[in-house]
C-alpha cells in the first residue's frame, strides 16, 4: 500500500497492482466497511431536492437541516459527499400497433438521441476512526485476514493461537470490534434521524454498499452492485478492476469494455460566501465529472486554536514589514492597511464567536473533480468547463500535476490520509456547497399503470432538458393524474398533444377521448386508428333515451338540471322534484316516447315556467305537417336515436359548440357519462378536453365536473384540459376546488407576451412561485415546455419532429382533411404511411 509519504514525496511512483490503491479492507456487517486505516465506514444514497423551481427559502431549509445533522458528528468522524455526472445510452422500451405512432416514436427516440444524456447519482459516506486503540488491533487483524484467504473466523483463530488462549483472543478481538461497531452506529444514528426522513438519505448494505466502492474505483466499468462472498473478502482485491495508467497530467484507466481518461481539479481558495448554485451550475455542464467534497470533524479545541492562528496571521499581515518598520522607526501611525487582510482576520474572530456560541463545528475541508472523458480531448475539455464554471463563482482551482494521484485517491471514502490539500471551513460552508440538490430523471416506468396492467410498462414520454438529463414524464403523481395545459395561441399546445396522444398508444389496453375545437387533433386522431365524429355535422344524439334505457333515471335528472343551467337557471329543489316527476312518467309512457321533446311536453303540464327553459332544445313540429316550433338546438339532443358510440380512439370535432355555454356543458356532461360508463378500473383511459373553461362557468357542470375529477381517479382514468385564456378560468366560482384536483400542469411560453406580465395570474390560480415564473419567461416558444408536478418542476426543450410538423400543418388544410377521409375510407394494408409520404410528403 502506498503511504502519504509516497505520495507526497514521490508523486511518479507506480504502485505495485491497483488494488495498493484502495482504502478498503473488509466487509464487517452489511452496512459497515473496515478500511486500511482502521477506521470504519458506512455509505448512503440520496436523490436531493430538484434543482429547478424551487425558492430559496426551500433551499436554506434544506441546507439548515443538513447543518443540524452535521452537529451530530464528532472529531472522529470523516464525511465524503459525491456527486457524479456520467453519460448513458438507451431509449424508452415502447411499442405501439399504430403505424403512425411507431414513426413517431422512431423520429421522437432521434431527436433525444442527438443529444447526450447525463445521469446524477449523489452518496454520502461517514468514517469513523480510533486513533488510540485501532492501530495495533488492526494491524494483527489484517495480517491474520491476510493470511487466511479472506476468512474472518479462521483469521481470528489463527492470530489467537500465536497469542495467549484460542478463546480468550478471539473473544477480546471480536468483542473490540464490536464495541467499535456499536459506538459508530450510535452516531450513524443520531445522523439517520436528522436525514432519513427529511431529505430522503438511505443507508447502503452489502451489495449495493459495495457497487458504490466498485463504482468509486473503477471508472471505465459498469456500474451496479457487487455481492459479497460467502466469507469476508479483501476488498482490496475483489472490488479493483479497472487498469490505471499515468499520461503526464491525465490518467488512462481500462476497462472490460471501454477506456476512459480522466484530470483532477482541486479548490484551493473560495469566493466570500459560498452559495449551493455554485454547485448546481456543474450539473447543467456538458461533461463528466466526479465531485468529491470531504470534511474532517474537527473537536472545539483544536478548531479554536487552528482559528485563532490563522486570526494572528492575518493580524499581522495587516500592515506589510516596510510600513511596520517606517512605523518603529518615526514613531508615527500609518493609516495604510490591507483591508483584504483585515476583513479576513475579523471573519476568523467572527468564526471564533460562533464556535464557542457552539452555533457550527469547524473542519478540514477539500474539494476534487475528476474531469471525465471517452478520450483525452473530451477530458481536457470537462477540465475547461469545470474550471471556468467555479473561477466565474469566485472560486481558485488549480490543475493536478503532481498531486494527480492523491487526488484520485481523495475521491475514495475512507482514504483521508492521503488528501494532500486541507482548508478550514465550518459545517455552515459545508452545508453551502454540499450537493443536495439535483436534475431528476423522472419514472422510467409509469408505476400505476405498471401495477394495474399486470407488467411494467414505461414512462408516458421522454422529453431533453437544458441541463442534458432527460426526463420522463408521467403524469400521475399516486394515482391523481389531472393536468392543465395553459398556452397563447400558436404556443404549441397541438403538436404537444398529438405526440401525448400518440405516446398514450403504448399502453394496452387504453381509452382516448378527445374533444376537439377547430379539427386540430382531427388528422391525427384518424392516423393512429381512432373514430372521428364532427359535432358540426349533428350526429344524432338522444341522451333521454340512452340513459333511460341504462337504468339511470337519477342521472338523467342531473342532465336536464346542466342542460336548464346552462342558461344561467339555478334549479331548485321543488323543480328537481317535477323534473323526476316527468321523468317517472316518461318511463311509463313507452320507449317510442324516449326523447326530450316527450319529456318536455310532461313539464308543460307541470310548471311552463320550467318548462320554457327546454324550448330552445326540443323539436316540437308536427311529423306529418311539419307545423311547430323548432328549437336553435333541437338538432343536438332532440333526436329518434343515438349515434354517441366510443372505439379505444375517438376525437369529437365541437367546433364553436364548446364556446357556446348552452351547448358545451350539456354536450359534455351527456359524453362523460358515456365515458363513465366505458371505464372498468383496469384500462387507463384519457380524455383531452379544449377550452374547458366556457363549460365549466356553468355551476351544475362545474359541480358534477369536481365529482368526475375525484371518481375517474378511481377508476384510472385522467382529464387534460386545455386553454389559452387563464383570466376566464380566474373567474371560475369553483377554481378553488377545480385547481385541488389538478396535479400536473404544463405551461407553454407566449409568443405574444412575457410570463412576467401574467406573473400575478399564474400565482392567483396556480400557486405558481416566482422560480417557476422565471423558468418559464426564459421558455423558448414552440420548443420549450414548463412541466410542473408537486414533486418536481421541469424545463423541458423539444425540437418537434418532422412528422409532427407535417400532421400539425395539415390538419388545418380542408382540402388535406378531406384527403385523409378518403384514405381511410378506402382502407387497404399501411394506408396510414402511404397517406404520409403520398401527401403529406413524409420521409419515414
Amino acid at each position: 500500500m502506498l503511504t502519504f509519504q509516497d505520495l507526497f514525496t514521490k508523486p511518479r511512483r507506480a504502485a505495485s497492482s491497483f488494488s495498493e490503491l484502495l482504502p478498503w479492507f473488509g466487509l464487517i456487517t452489511p452496512g459497515l466497511v473496515l478500511c486500511m486505516d482502521g477506521s470504519l465506514l458506512a455509505a448512503f444514497e440520496y436523490h436531493g431536492d430538484d434543482v429547478e423551481g424551487r425558492e430559496d427559502v426551500m433551499v436554506d431549509q434544506r441546507i439548515n437541516v443538513l447543518q443540524t445533522a452535521l452537529k451530530t458528528l464528532n472529531d472522529r468522524c470523516t464525511l465524503w459527499s459525491v456527486q457524479e455526472r456520467r453519460y448513458t445510452s438507451g431509449y424508452l422500451k415502447n411499442d405501439f400497433t399504430s403505424p403512425v405512432a411507431r414513426v413517431i416514436d422512431k423520429q421522437w427516440a432521434k431527436v433525444c438521441e442527438e443529444r447526450k444524456n447525463a445521469t446524477l447519482r449523489q452518496t454520502l459516506y461517514i468514517s469513523y476512526n480510533f486513533p488510540n486503540q485501532s492501530e495495533a488491533f488492526f494491524e494483527s487483524v489484517r495480517n491474520a485476514f491476510a493470511e487466511n484467504d479472506g476468512n474472518v473466523f479462521k483469521a481470528l483463530g489463527g492470530l489467537a493461537r500465536r497469542r495467549f488462549s484460542e478463546r480468550g483472543e478471539i473473544a477480546r478481538i471480536r468483542g473490540q470490534l464490536a464495541d467499535i461497531a456499536q459506538e459508530f452506529e450510535k452516531v450513524l444514528t443520531a445522523f439517520t434521524g436528522v436525514v432519513q426522513t427529511s431529505m430522503g438519505f438511505q443507508r447502503l448494505h452489502d451489495g449495493d454498499f459495495l457497487g458504490e466502492l466498485y463504482a468509486r474505483a473503477n471508472l471505465a466499468s459498469i456500474r451496479g452492485p457487487v455481492h459479497p462472498p460467502k466469507h469476508l473478502a479483501y476488498l482490496n482485491t475483489m472490488l479493483a478492476a479497472d487498469t490505471l495508467v499515468r499520461q503526464h497530467d491525465k490518467f488512462m484507466v481500462r476497462g472490460p469494455s471501454k477506456t476512459c481518461h480522466f484530470a483532477a481539479l482541486s479548490m484551493k481558495g473560495t469566493p466570500p460566501e459560498g452559495h449551493s448554485h455554485h454547485i448546481d451550475r456543474l450539473m447543467g455542464l456538458n461533461c463528466e465529472y466526479v465531485l468529491v467534497q470531504c470534511y474532517r470533524v474537527l473537536d472545539q479545541q483544536p478548531a479554536a486554536n487552528a482559528i485563532q492562528e490563522h486570526e494572528m496571521f492575518y493580524r499581522s499581515e495587516v500592515k506589510s514589514v516596510v510600513t511596520r518598520v517606517a512605523e518603529r522607526l518615526f514613531d508615527m501611525t500609518s493609516e495604510k492597511v490591507n483591508t483584504g487582510n483585515l476583513h479576513l482576520a475579523e471573519d476568523a474572530q467572527q468564526a471564533l464567536a460562533e464556535l464557542t456560541a457552539g452555533d457550527v463545528s469547524y473542519g478540514y475541508y477539500n474539494m476534487t473533480l475528476l474531469a471525465l472523458g471517452d478520450t483525452p480531448r473530451q477530458a481536457e475539455d470537462a477540465v475547461d468547463m469545470l474550471g471556468a464554471s467555479l473561477r466565474s463563482s469566485g472560486y481558485t482551482v488549480i490543475r493536478e500535476v503532481h498531486g494527480l494521484l492523491s487526488a484520485f485517491q481523495t475521491t475514495m471514502p475512507g482514504g483521508a490520509n492521503r488528501t494532500l490539500r486541507w482548508k478550514l471551513a465550518s459545517t455552515a460552508n459545508l452545508a453551502d456547497l454540499a450537493p443536495i440538490r439535483t436534475v431528476s430523471r423522472g419514472e422510467p416506468n409509469h408505476p400505476l399503470f405498471s401495477k394495474f396492467l399486470g407488467h411494467e410498462v414505461p414512462a408516458w414520454c421522454r422529453f431533453p432538458t437544458p441541463y442534458g438529463v432527460m426526463y420522463d414524464f408521467n403524469v400521475h403523481e399516486g394515482d391523481l393524474g389531472h393536468t392543465a395545459i395553459i398556452g397563447g395561441s400558436g404556443a404549441g399546445k397541438t403538436s404537444l398533444m398529438l405526440s401525448l396522444i400518440a405516446m398514450f398508444g403504448k399502453y394496452r389496453p387504453a381509452q382516448t377521448f378527445i374533444f376537439d375545437m377547430g379539427y386540430s387533433l382531427m388528422m391525427g386522431t384518424v392516423l393512429l386508428g381512432g373514430k372521428h365524429i364532427d359535432m358540426k355535422q349533428a350526429p344524432k344524439l338522444n341522451p333521454v333515451l340512452v340513459m333511460l334505457r341504462n337504468g339511470d333515471d337519477e342521472r338523467l335528472r342531473q342532465w336536464v338540471e346542466v342542460l336548464i343551467g346552462a342558461d344561467g337557471h339555478n334549479v331548485s329543489g321543488q323543480e328537481s322534484t317535477m323534473i323526476n316527476t316527468a321523468i317517472q312518467q316518461l318511463r311509463r309512457s313507452g320507449q317510442s316516447n324516449w326523447k326530450l321533446s316527450g319529456l318536455y311536453a310532461l313539464l308543460v303540464g307541470q310548471d311552463q315556467h320550467l318548462a320554457s327553459k327546454l324550448t330552445a332544445y326540443v323539436d316540437q313540429s308536427d311529423p306529418e305537417s311539419g307545423y311547430g316550433a323548432v328549437g336553435s338546438r333541437a338538432k343536438y339532443f332532440d333526436n329518434d336515436e343515438d349515434h354517441f358510440t366510443l372505439t379505444h380512439l375517438v376525437g369529437v370535432e365541437c367546433g364553436s359548440l364548446l364556446i357556446d355555454p348552452k351547448v358545451a356543458s350539456p354536450l359534455m356532461d351527456y359524453a362523460f357519462y358515456v365515458i363513465e360508463r366505458s371505464l372498468d378500473g383496469s384500462t387507463p383511459t384519457m380524455i383531452y378536453v379544449e377550452e374547458a373553461w366556457y363549460m365549466l362557468s356553468n355551476p351544475a357542470f362545474a359541480s358534477k365536473m369536481e365529482e368526475w375529477l375525484r371518481t375517474f381517479r378511481k377508476k384510472l382514468a385522467f382529464v387534460v384540459f386545455a386553454t389559452q385564456n387563464l383570466e376566464e378560468i380566474a373567474k371560475l366560482p369553483t377554481l378553488g376546488s377545480f385547481v385541488t384536483n389538478i396535479a400536473t400542469q404544463i405551461f407553454l411560453p407566449s409568443v405574444k407576451q412575457s410570463a412576467y406580465q401574467q406573473a400575478k395570474l399564474f400565482n392567483e390560480v396556480w400557486g405558481t412561485t416566482d422560480a417557476q415564473i422565471e423558468l418559464l419567461a426564459n421558455a423558448i416558444p414552440k420548443q420549450d415546455y414548463l412541466l410542473i408536478r408537486p414533486s418536481v418542476t421541469r424545463l423541458v426543450n423539444m425540437p418537434m419532429p418532422p412528422v409532427i410538423l407535417a400532421i400539425n400543418e395539415a390538419t388545418a388544410q380542408d382540402a388535406k382533411r378531406q384527403k385523409l377521409l378518403e384514405y381511410a375510407a378506402e382502407g387497404g394494408p399501411g394506408w396510414e404511411l402511404r397517406f404520409l409520404q403520398e401527401v403529406l410528403h413524409v420521409q419515414i
